[in-house]
């Protein structure tokens, strides 16, 4: 499902920008709310383009704040260029559930097989509980979690007291 409240791009530095699809995802278990969610495989560089769609920018917060990334703000727009992979949160206006999720991935090189035993493997397609109570995927230890682009998973990946588990 679309989230409206942001638009995002991507593009090399200087060339084209493509406009990514924003995901309407869930964050809070104790009272769901709504947040959105990008993604992208890249290598080298690549500038990020936020529109806040909902309102005006009054405070930016990237996180973790460790990286260290600033972006320059122009109206409701923001943008700021990554040099490497970064699994990012950003924040408007103090806002920490409704915030945008952006996932730059490296270019992925390896793909598990999905008739392997120990892989739980979400393919390109939407993926639904099938008679399970909560909308969730209970993931057993030691299993490894795949999921791969393209796919929608429509629930949430249940980890109760395991380990060993990869996502």
């Amino acid at each position: 499902m679309h989230n409206d409240d942001y638009t995002v791009k991507v593009r090399k530095p200087g060339g084209e920008w493509q406009d990514l699809y924003e995901y309407n995802v869930k964050v809070d278990l104790d009272k769901p709310q709504d947040a959105s969610m990008v993604y992208f495989d890249f290598s080298g560089s690549v500038e990020v383009f936020v529109r806040k769609n909902n309102g005006d920018i009054r405070s930016v917060k990237i996180r973790p704040s460790s990286y260290g990334i600033k972006p320059i703000q122009n109206g409701n727009c923001i943008s700021f260029t990554l040099t490497e992979p970064k699994k990012i949160s950003i924040e408007f206006n103090g806002d920490k559930l409704h915030n945008l999720h952006l996932f730059a991935n490296p270019i992925e090189t390896f793909h598990p097989d999905p008739s392997d035993t120990n892989v739980i493997y979400f393919g390109p397609g939407v993926h639904i509980p099938k008679d399970q109570p909560g909308e969730a995927f209970n993931i057993s230890p030691g299993k490894k979690v795949y999921i791969a682009g393209g796919a929608i998973v429509r629930g949430k990946l249940l980890c109760d007291k395991v380990k060993n588990v990869r996502i």
